[in-house]
């Protein structure tokens, strides 16, 4: 069944311009477009789309009323905001009820390449369920504990930046998502930013005290009851992989940005795990009944029950959300090391694995992939997994 793209713009000249994109698409994506709110809410009453691209300034029902409406209607649809609008804040409160957002001109090109992985994900990620589930996610569930952590750094005359990218960096969701926004809007920079503690320089700390607040008034669990709260064993985990896998990098003598890389993928490694378990907590449950029971990986038993893992459902959330390709392979590969593509370094991914090795238990047994790290040149690795473990 071939993909569908809804374009909502009220501007005549964009309308055409974003219909030129379809001779590149035709092949996965059939295109519509509407000139305003009304009319691509009548267009949602008609069909669904696989993906929804709308515009913000809109008389009559605006960008971010309609979208609320395609979160409730259609959650499963993926969500871009191409606006010009320039205020840092707007576009945190704007990336709500989006998952992208590009700034007015828009890379066709850029737009074209996300929306192409975008329908190779979905191909991987058939499940119903799991599409619903990531496509209604607007922000990741956050711990409390964040909020109180950077109020208290911001009111202290003594901190620093590098402070609040400290209290950042240990909230898998807020990192997630600092990192959303700093990518998505481009912010003038020209590469992909890996690392919080540039990001909080790049979008300023007020901006991140409203993302953060943002979070907490969008936490899944407050505005529904019966979502479930992750186990605060799953963030911990997270964030023990993460600087493990930084000081393994660092003990190898990678570059700073593959250090990052090793970081940011650690941390957003199980981010699959906390989608699943706060959207579809029955179901997660059986799963891990049955991978007790019958004695296989969890990501096998995922597979089973959804049809896809947690590291696809993962790097499908942080592709939509435009986290950098390497930092997504590495999530979707944790679990696949062998099918990791070659044209990429496997270095940080390497690092991430043997720091889900030392953080395995006996319960749990995560063993090393020793075929693959000989291949690629990591042959001894758990000489330094001993040095990393007891620092």
């Amino acid at each position: 069944m071939q993909n569908r793209v809804l374009f909502v713009d009220d501007d005549p000249v964009l309308r055409d311009l974003y219909s030129t994109v379809a001779p590149d698409l035709k092949e996965r994506y059939e295109v519509f477009t509407a000139s305003n709110g009304k009319e691509g809410v009548q267009l949602l009453n008609e069909r669904s789309f696989d993906v929804v691209v709308s515009d913000l300034a809109m008389p009559g029902m605006d960008g971010v009323q309609f979208l609320g409406h395609v979160v409730r209607t259609q959650p499963d649809s993926a969500r871009i905001i191409i606006s010009g609008y320039l205020d840092r804040l707007k576009i945190a409160q704007c990336l709500f009820v989006g998952h992208r957002y590009f700034n007015k001109p828009c890379d066709l090109k850029a737009l074209s390449t996300l929306l192409f992985r975008l329908a190779s994900f979905r191909e991987i990620v058939s499940n119903d369920k799991v599409r619903r589930v990531i496509g209604g996610l607007g922000s990741l569930p956050g711990p409390p504990e964040t909020y109180i952590k950077l109020e208290e750094v911001l009111n202290s005359p003594y901190s620093s930046v590098n402070d609040v990218a400290a209290v950042v960096e240990q909230d898998l969701g807020v990192t997630a998502k600092l990192l959303q926004i700093v990518n998505s809007a481009q912010f003038g920079v020209a590469r992909q930013i890996v690392s919080p503690t540039e990001a909080v320089q790049l979008v300023g700390v007020e901006v991140v005290r409203g993302l953060v607040l943002g979070l907490q008034a969008f936490s899944v669990y407050k505005s529904n009851p019966s979502k479930k709260a992750p186990p605060a064993e799953l963030w911990d985990h997270s964030l023990r992989v993460a600087l493990v896998a930084r000081k393994l990098a660092q003990a190898h003598g990678l570059s700073h940005e593959a250090c990052e890389k090793a970081f940011l993928g650690g941390l957003l490694h199980d981010i699959g795990k906390i989608v699943i378990t706060a959207n579809a907590a029955e179901e997660y449950t059986e799963v891990l009944t049955f991978a007790r029971n019958y004695k296989v990986p969890m990501h096998e038993a995922e597979l089973r029950r959804f049809g896809a893992t947690h590291a696809q459902i993962g790097a499908y959330l942080l592709a939509l959300w435009g986290i950098q390709d390497d930092v997504v392979q590495i999530v979707e590969h944790h679990h696949s090391l062998e099918s990791f593509p070659e044209r990429l370094d496997c270095a940080p991914l390497a690092m991430v694995h043997a720091a889900h090795t030392i953080e395995a238990t006996a319960d749990k047994p995560y063993p090393l992939n020793q075929p693959f790290l000989v291949k690629k040149g990591f042959e001894g690795i758990e000489k330094r997994i001993d040095i990393a473990a007891a620092a």
